[in-house]
């Protein structure tokens, strides 16, 4: 097996293992009222759809950093990075305002963001 292909099964690995961080996360810690029995539908469905949006906004990102060659289109994949860090705590607020749940939440979207950007990088990456 060549290198190159190496790096493809190991990229598209980490995006896998980033997708399913956040089931972990939901399992293992105690969100007060985001995991409620009144909101169980909306918090699985809130995590469902911030780890996807995490996922496909870091692949846009990278596409605007790593392949266009306009500056504009670069500044504009840095600046989707930083509003990107702002989402866990802005959309956990209002289930869960206690330092540990936006702790947790932000550091969910970190693992989430690294793995799976990490993963594209090394997926995508063109042939020396």
């Amino acid at each position: 097996m060549d290198n190159k292909m190496v790096l493809k099964v190991v990229g598209y690995l980490l995006v896998i293992i980033s997708i399913f961080i956040p089931s972990y996360v939901r399992r293992n810690f105690d969100f007060r009222n985001l995991m409620s029995s009144e909101h169980t539908f909306t918090g699985l469905l809130l995590i469902t759809l911030v780890t996807i949006f995490v996922v496909i906004a870091g692949l846009v990102a990278y596409y605007l950093i790593n392949i266009k060659q306009t500056k504009s289109l670069k500044v504009l994949g840095y600046v989707m990075i930083i509003v990107i860090a702002f989402v866990p705590a802005i959309l956990m607020m209002p289930y869960d305002n206690g330092s540990n749940a936006l702790g947790t939440a932000y550091l969910t979207l970190v693992a989430v963001s690294l793995l799976s950007w990490a993963g594209f990088t090394l997926a995508l990456r063109k042939s020396a």
